[in-house]
């Protein structure tokens, strides 16, 4: 959590998720940047909610890294203000970490080229081989090795020093997640890129069959190609993380794919979007973030890819609710996964997996119990 606010007063600040798409947002021109300047220096708690807004969702870093890019923090914040110099040591420590990471990574990748395994890289672990984008947060170190493998790898992580994490089991995707003292993540061995719920919309063959070899001095994976990349975002969260359950979004999740399809180029999005078109109820879900990221990240997207209109309501219909702080109910969240579902078929199987598929993900969700924590666990939020 932000280290300049204590645990009990962390409740008090208001989200501003307003804020946080404004200072996210790609291609501000002047007037725009100007505006959330003044938003910013006119009320004296707008910043400090706009950073704990951002910390909630695992996107300080993100925040920290645009700010100082749009010459934010230097125009609003005197040198001398405590709360500039503790941004810039949040700044500095996020670094700090994404390096220990990388090198924790490289030690990893290592000790399993020394048995001939070469894994592949998942998720944020793309970004810390990559060194980009060097905003990208995680809690955990994913990778993908082959099932006969993921035995003899997990061996390979205890002998140089990993242990099980305790009340952390193994999922249907991945072995027990391990840790170290010295790396500030948990280490996630997978044999599957998601669980079932996932699985089914991005198969792991074809995440790996589409893969490229990476050798370097550090040693060898596999990376995602670039159109897996970017479903594996939506599919994780959606699907894996039960987005689609409880009708919520994570904010993260929605920003790592715009910045992912912001750089990519225009022929690798209308790739992402055939292969979207495959599924109906992955193209439903594309048809939304896409929707999202053109509305609030200010995503350029390919001039032939119009987003569909219905899209464009359940976002805006979703986004009221993020700005009011308001869960919707079962009921509302899968009629609109669904209305938008058997929009996009007319074949009678897809319109039975439109109603049944969702159905079965609220049937085998935990809803009984704490149902609004489990809808922001299921986003992404913090809120202690």
């Amino acid at each position: 959590m932000w280290q300049g606010i204590s645990p009990e007063a962390f409740g008090q600040y208001p989200d501003r998720v307003d804020l946080l798409f404004a200072a996210l947002r790609f291609h501000q021109d002047m007037k725009s940047l100007s505006e959330l300047r003044m938003a910013l220096l006119t009320d004296p708690e707008a910043l400090q909610s706009l950073i704990v807004t951002a910390d909630r969702r695992k996107l300080l870093s993100a925040l920290l890294a645009t700010l100082q890019e749009k010459q934010l923090l230097e125009s609003g914040l005197r040198s001398s203000d405590p709360l500039l110099s503790q941004l810039l040591s949040a700044q500095s420590s996020f670094a700090t970490r994404r390096q220990v990471l990388k090198d924790g990574l490289i030690e990893i990748v290592k000790s399993l080229n020394e048995l001939n395994i070469v894994p592949m890289l998942l998720k944020g672990s793309v970004s810390l081989w990559k060194s980009t984008p060097t905003w990208r947060f995680q809690r955990d170190i994913d990778l993908l090795v082959e099932p006969a493998q993921a035995a003899v790898a997990q061996n390979a992580l205890l002998s140089i020093g990993f242990a099980p994490m305790a009340e952390q089991d193994k999922a249907p995707h991945h072995l027990q997640p391990v840790i170290r003292d010295d790396v500030p993540a948990s280490i996630e061995l997978h044999f599957a890129t998601s669980n079932p719920r996932g699985e089914k919309y991005l198969p792991t063959i074809e995440y790996v069959t589409n893969s490229e070899l990476s050798k370097t001095e550090y040693g060898s994976v596999f990376l995602p190609g670039a159109i897996e990349h970017m479903l594996h975002i939506v599919v994780h969260n959606h699907f894996t993380h039960r987005n689609a359950t409880y009708g919520v979004s994570s904010l993260k999740g929605l920003y790592e794919f715009a910045w992912e399809v912001e750089n990519a180029s225009d022929q690798t999005v209308m790739q992402m979007y055939e292969r979207a078109r495959q599924a109906p109820r992955l193209l439903a879900v594309v048809d939304f973030w896409l929707a999202a990221v053109e509305s609030d990240f200010g995503v350029k997207l390919p001039a032939e890819l119009n987003v569909p209109t219905d899209a464009i309501l359940r976002w805006q219909t979703h986004r009221a609710r993020l700005l009011h702080g308001e869960l919707p109910n079962l009921v509302t969240a899968y009629l609109e996964e669904t209305d938008m579902i058997r929009a996009r078929t007319s074949r009678m199987p897809d319109l039975l997996k439109a109603f049944w598929a969702p159905m079965r993900d609220i049937l085998t969700a935990p809803i009984l119990v704490g149902y609004r924590h489990q809808a922001r666990k299921s986003a992404g939020i913090d809120m202690e």
